[in-house]
């Protein structure tokens, strides 16, 4: 989501986004009879936005062409369907739909080339870092004694990594990351 020059302009139209999300989500995923709304039914129409300002599970999302699915300021919003992470476009999702914020994870390769990443796994000299990791398509990673195992990290988006370690050293064991996630090990 591109940020407004104008600060106020910006904040009025954040607002703006957020009511008609409100109001648009009230209305859509109420149930019939007026039952209580769905919350983990969502319709995003056509010149809304869904500003998602933390991790959200739901089990049917529709987008409409003109609509926008986006993240606060400094954080990236990452879809996953039935453990798969999905470019977040128009269309219909049932399932096991997680909505992943993440802090933005900026790569700057010059002036001119600068990248958001998102991955499903970020690791540090700690371990995995939850607030960059895209956890629901990573399957089920485990870290221990500087060896992950147990990820399975599957993607038919576009623009999204496997892991990325800030570790001196991690090795994947090929066994239970599954050939999604290749042996390797970082540099020293």
């Amino acid at each position: 989501m591109r940020m407004h020059e104008n600060r106020r302009a910006g904040w009025i139209a954040l607002c703006a986004a957020v009511a008609a999300m409100a109001l648009t989500s009230q209305a859509v995923s109420q149930g019939p009879g007026g039952q209580a709304p769905d919350p983990t039914v969502v319709k995003v129409v056509a010149g809304d936005a869904l500003i998602v300002d933390q991790t959200t599970k739901l089990k049917s999302l529709k987008i409409e062409e003109g609509a926008n699915v986006a993240a606060p300021a400094g954080k990236s919003v990452t879809m996953t369907v039935n453990g798969v992470e999905r470019d977040i476009k128009p269309g219909d999702y049932k399932g096991d739909i997680v909505l992943t914020v993440t802090d933005q994870h900026v790569v700057k390769f010059s002036e001119s080339m600068i990248h958001h990443f998102r991955q499903a796994i970020y690791l540090d000299k700690d371990g995995i870092v939850d607030a960059k990791s895209v956890l629901a398509a990573a399957g089920k990673p485990k870290i221990s004694n500087g060896v992950l195992t147990d990820a399975h990290i599957r993607s038919d988006g576009r623009n999204f990594n496997g892991f990325i370690s800030k570790a001196t050293a991690i090795t994947t064991s090929p066994a239970s990351a599954r050939e999604s996630c290749p042996t390797a090990r970082a540099p020293r």
